[in-house]
């Protein structure tokens, strides 16, 4: 056997020793304790903390266990902290600087139970016959909340079996103060806008369904800033556009989750168009150019007959003989909603006896009984001249 695993041994039955003596002179002061239901003032206090701190699952925090002395000399101590294993392991456990303030050695026996849910520390000065009276830490414990646990709320680390010796070995009356760690639940951001799609001007009214939240935080266009607090918010859409609508939402530590959502505004189709000669003028070539706003389909009547000639944004369509013709362009948006313009082109005949004679086409206002989902308008325009070598039908 290797001589560092001898020393090693040897260390461990000698801590084993120690340990042993101490667990049995703690047996026999708390043998010589003052019988239960005695009453006494505490000479010392000592409190575990913090005394609230709010948690999330996945978070780490410290637990320390503090003494004050108030008629005694604390010479040595000996507690379980005991804790939810369900919720909480146990990831250290270190010396405070109570029993060594002064710069004395200290004896420490410190075991933690994870499965059991309880930590145990003994700690005793050795060596000298005094104890410390100022207040300090006796042990810090690092701790963190399991990722998946199965409650919320508050849980508390209590102090039990604490044992306080003073300087004369004898055991001395403590207060206690437990602790408590509230553990929120995490923050799930949802809402529900009443409607996704709409023309401006759209209101749209945003329900929240988050979870575990206390505040909440909109931005409606998108622009980065925050638009209202308020959890159930209104909000009106003045121009077309493309909207994502992003709420934050947060607990009391102000942790908080981010969702978004797409809102698409669109704007009111309105038909327009003009008509310009074409390079063909016998027969008469008319070029037809798409003026509407807020259009994404198109569907021309040319010639009144009221059937669709052609769904081309800007078409030509070419005129064989010379007449009135009612010329109708039907635009729709996104959502199908329509609009109609509508004109008459009037194409007149050159003179017979002199076919030089510069012709004339004209736009006559041309009204329509649109049906209940159309807007109809009224319109003229002047199309270019044209000269046209007639033949004499």
């Amino acid at each position: 056997m290797k001589i560092g695993h001898l020393k090693e041994i040897k260390h461990l039955r000698k801590i084993g020793h120690l340990k042993s003596f101490f667990c049995l002179l703690m047996l026999f002061l708390l043998a010589a304790a003052p019988p239960a239901g005695a009453v006494f003032e505490p000479s010392c206090s000592v409190i575990l903390e913090p005394d609230v701190r709010y948690a999330h699952p996945g978070d780490t925090f410290a637990v320390t266990v503090s003494m004050e002395p108030q008629s005694a000399e604390v010479y040595g101590c000996q507690y379980e902290v005991v804790f939810d294993p369900a919720v909480f392991e146990v990831l250290s456990q270190s010396q405070g600087p109570l029993l060594s303030q002064d710069g004395q050695p200290t004896f420490i026996i410190s075991d933690i139970s994870s499965e059991e849910g309880k930590i145990l520390y003994v700690e005793t000065r050795y060596g000298v016959k005094t104890g410390v009276i100022s207040p300090n830490i006796v042990s810090t414990i690092e701790l963190r909340v399991k990722d998946s646990i199965s409650s919320y709320g508050v849980k508390e680390f209590a102090l039990e079996n604490v044992t306080i010796i003073d300087s004369n070995l004898q055991i001395t009356c403590s207060d206690l103060g437990n602790g408590k760690v509230v553990l929120m639940e995490p923050v799930v951001s949802d809402f529900t806008p009443g409607v996704t799609e709409g023309e401006a001007p759209l209101t749209v009214t945003f329900t929240d369904a988050s979870m575990n939240a206390v505040s909440w935080s909109w931005d409606f266009d998108s622009d980065g800033s925050v638009d209202s607090y308020v959890q159930n918010p209104e909000y009106t859409y003045n121009e077309p556009g493309t909207y994502t609508v992003s709420l934050t939402a947060a607990n009391d530590l102000d942790t908080g989750d981010t969702i978004t959502d797409i809102i698409n505004v669109y704007g009111v189709p309105v038909a327009d168009f003009t008509a310009t000669i074409g390079e063909s003028d016998n027969p008469l070539t008319v070029n037809f150019t798409d003026a509407s706003n807020n259009a994404v389909s198109w569907s021309w009547d040319f010639d009144g007959d009221g059937s669709m000639d052609s769904e081309v944004q800007n078409p030509e369509y070419t005129y064989p003989e010379s007449g009135k013709y009612a010329v109708s362009l039907t635009v729709a948006n996104e959502l199908s909603t329509i609009d109609m313009e509508s004109v008459t082109i009037k194409v007149k005949k050159s003179p017979v006896d002199n076919p030089s004679v510069i012709n004339s086409v004209d736009t006559l206002p041309s009204s329509t009984s649109p049906d209940s989902t159309m807007d109809a308008y009224s319109s003229s325009f002047d199309i270019w001249n044209y000269l046209l070598q007639y033949t004499g039908q």
